[in-house]
Order: structure tokens, then C-alpha cells, then sequence
């Protein structure tokens, strides 16, 4: 169809020999049925131009809960411990005076407890009052420390001839501390026992 550019008449023009060209007919080809899910997959150019290699997915490896939950179990215990350690440091002399054998182990540590005879100084003297028929032993304790020290209980036995006891009692000296190069004294009194023959006084252990 051709237009008049002036009056826009429209009327059938036929073309020139030769001036459009038929475009040839496409060539009918077989179509090849399409490959298979998993052929195409493995045929397939990974990017990059590089062929793709088949893999295996591992399933992800599930949290354990339960690893929280040691971890607090230790600091725990390591707390249990470390609060037991001070502890034991800390009343160490009480603990040493319940349990004498524990020194032992104080002292391995270099924490050993001083025995009252380490750092205190005992002496006793007795005598017999004829008139009241008692043993009277008198005597001092003095600090020899350089910190002031608790001055424990006394006990003292008598024995016989053949070294055995036939009496005995404790007693206390002070229930204040005993400051550095003090000294208390003591009496104690008990009434005549035939069998005595001999004396001893010393520092009463955690048992009596």
C-alpha cells in the first residue's frame, strides 16, 4: 500500500522484480528428546567455563546443647576448690589444732602451723601444802613469738613408779591472746593422791 504525501491517497503498488527477496524457508530438522534431569545436570558448564564435579552434602553436624552446661560444671568446681583452698589456709590453725596429722601437710606447702611449744614457754613448779593435804602446781606461760599467740588449755599427770598414769586433769591459763614477750601465770590445785610419785604439765592436746 502507497500514500500520496500530498493529498494522502492510498492505492496498491506492486514491487519491482527482485526488490524484496523471499527469505528462505528454515531448514526442518528432528527434534532430539531433551536430556534427563540428571544428565543435564552433569552435562552442565559450571561458571567459568569449567566442568562441575559432583559433590556430596554433608549433614550439618546438630549443636550439643549440653556442652554449656560442663563448662559451668567446671568453673564451678574449680571455684569449690579454689574457695575450699582459701579456706583451708585461712584456719589452718583450728584445722591443725583438730587434727594435729594435718601439719604434716601444711608444712609439705610451706604452711606449717607453729606448735605451742614453738613459739610459747612452759614452766611448772609443784608443791605439797601439808595442811590441806593438796598438790599445788604453779607456774608461767610466756609468749616467745614475735605475733601474739593463743595460749592453749594445760594438762597435767600424775604417775606412779612405774610411769603410769593414775591421775589427770586440763585447765585453762587465758582465754585472751598472749602478746609478744608476755607472760601469764597459773595455779592449779588437786588433793593428795598416795600413788603419785611423779609429775608432767604440758599443753593439752585437741582431744582432752
Amino acid at each position: 500500500m502507497v500514500r500520496c504525501a500530498q493529498c494522502s491517497h492510498t492505492w496498491h503498488q506492486t514491487p519491482p522484480p527482485g526488490t524484496f527477496p523471499l527469505a528462505a524457508e528454515p531448514e526442518l530438522r528432528p527434534q532430539s528428546p531433551p536430556p534427563a534431569p540428571e544428565r543435564a545436570a552433569a552435562e552442565a558448564p559450571a561458571i567459568g567455563g569449567e566442568r562441575s564435579e559432583e559433590r556430596i552434602q554433608l549433614p550439618a553436624v546438630p549443636r550439643r546443647r549440653g556442652s554449656s552446661w560442663v563448662a559451668i560444671g567446671w568453673i564451678v568446681l574449680l571455684l569449690a576448690l579454689a574457695g575450699g583452698a582459701a579456706v583451708g589456709v585461712w584456719w589452718r590453725d583450728d584445722i591443725v589444732r583438730r587434727w594435729p596429722a594435718a601439719n604434716l601437710i601444711y608444712g609439705k606447702l610451706g604452711l606449717a602451723v607453729a606448735q605451742p611449744h614453738d613459739v610459747l614457754k612452759l614452766e611448772a613448779t609443784p608443791r605439797f601444802d601439808e595442811d590441806s593435804q593438796r598438790l599445788i602446781i604453779e607456774g608461767t606461760v610466756t609468749n616467745i613469738s614475735t605475733t601474739a599467740q593463743a595460749v592453749p588449755k594445760l594438762k597435767v599427770e600424775l604417775k606412779d613408779d612405774r610411769q603410769q598414769v593414775v591421775d589427770s586433769w586440763t585447765f585453762s591459763v587465758s582465754t585472751e591472746r598472749l602478746l609478744p614477750g608476755a607472760t601469764v601465770s597459773f595455779t592449779t590445785t588437786k588433793p593428795r593422791n598416795p600413788a603419785a610419785k611423779n609429775m608432767a604439765v604440758d599443753f593439752a592436746g585437741p582431744s582432752d
